[in-house]
């Protein structure tokens, strides 16, 4: 129950979301910090079974086993393409990639 309501809040401000450049040089890195904050970092930060990102957790996949798994959503994730816009699951891609540099 508790999963399944965290994920409800993580999708809960998807009508924030707002596009910005398409590629990984040209993104907004704010603009996809605020979204990937208010979109997937309660689950990715607080529930035990999400991959923490931040310290490396399934950065060995490709990108386009990631776009896979944030379109159509993995486990208890649900799919990220019936609320974001392909341009948006890029740049979520793009920023996911950066965080365990930080």
């Amino acid at each position: 129950m508790k999963n399944i309501l965290i994920t409800m809040i993580c999708f809960c401000f998807l009508g924030m979301v707002q596009a910005s450049e398409e590629t990984c040089t040209d993104i907004k890195l704010d603009v996809v910090e605020n979204n990937f904050t208010l979109l997937c970092d309660a689950c990715h930060t607080n529930l035990p079974t999400a991959p923490k990102f931040k310290t490396g957790d399934r950065l060995d996949k490709t990108d386009e086993e990631l776009k896979n798994s944030i379109m159509n959503g993995l486990n208890a994730m649900p799919p990220g393409k019936a609320f974001l816009k392909p341009e948006e699951i890029d740049e979520i891609l793009c920023y996911i990639r950066t965080l365990e540099e930080q």
